[in-house]
């Protein structure tokens, strides 16, 4: 996948919130969901993915 679709795949940016967040990134995990979060389209997801933003964070 070129580099410029990377950028643009929400399912990237969740994925990598959540390794980010296994290694230790805090900061890193927020801002990668954050990113998602932009990218998602679909109401529900974007509810589903809020409502993990707490728990995807915690320690």
């Amino acid at each position: 996948m070129p580099d410029g679709e990377i950028a643009a795949s929400q399912p990237y940016w969740v994925a990598r919130a959540y390794l980010e967040r296994r290694a230790g990134h805090t900061e890193d995990a927020e801002a990668a969901l954050q990113r998602a979060l932009g990218l998602t389209a679909d109401p529900r997801v974007r509810a589903h993915l809020q409502a993990s933003v707490p728990t995807a964070l915690a320690k």
